[in-house]
Order: structure tokens, then sequence, then C-alpha cells
């Protein structure tokens, strides 16, 4: 089974993700600022992570960042998400892709499967 760490600081957010993903077939778990969702990456070892950009304390694309600097967590796949246009800074930080809200279903399935890429079971 696939598993996926989703962040966001809207709980109705994360909800309707955790509900798309669900109905993907797959495995979700939530966070609700980039700090629990480090701690989580950690402790979960997640095959991607969907994180919102716009977030208090730790941003998503500083999220992204720190995961890029740790050797044992550098290779998790990350999508970003954002209703305001950063894509380049989300791709620039190393996330696989980047989504803008609002998006749909088919949007999110098909980020999904362009960040696991081989990783897909």
């Amino acid at each position: 089974m696939v598993r996926i760490l989703v962040c966001d600081d809207y709980p109705g957010i994360l909800l309707l993700l955790n509900d798309m993903l669900n109905t993907m077939g797959l495995e979700s778990a939530c966070a609700s600022d980039g700090q629990q969702a480090l701690t989580m990456v950690e402790d979960l070892h997640p095959d991607l992570v969907i994180s919102d950009i716009d977030m208090p304390g730790m941003t998503g694309i500083q999220l992204v960042k720190t995961l890029r600097q740790d050797y044992q967590l550098a290779e998790v796949p990350c999508v970003l998400l954002s209703s305001v246009d950063r894509e380049q800074e989300a791709l620039t930080a190393g996330c696989a892709c980047f989504l803008s809200k609002p998006f749909t279903v088919s949007a999110l399935r098909q980020a999904v499967r362009t960040s696991l890429g081989s990783r897909e079971r």
C-alpha cells in the first residue's frame, strides 16, 4: 500500500485530500503544519508528501528543502500545493510536482502518479 503524508493548515483541505486519496485506494496520514509533517516523515517514511506551500511556521517550501538535506529523507517525492502561482519556486526547492488550488481528482491522481514513478505499488 502506498503511504502518503498530507500537510495543510486548513482542516477542510486535509479532509478533502484525505478523501480524494482514499477514493484512489491510497493510505494517507495528515499533518497540520510543516514541523509536524517533518516529524511524521521521520516516523512514517511515507512514499509521498503532499503539502500546502503557505502555512504558518515551517512552509511547504521549507519542508521540502529540509527533506532534501537529510540523506535518509532526500528521495521522498513531494507535491506542493498553492492557490498562488509558485510553481517555479516549488520545483526549484526540489518538489516533484506542483498543483494549483483548486484542483481536480484527475489532476491530483496525475500528480501522484508522476511523483511516485516506479515507487507506485
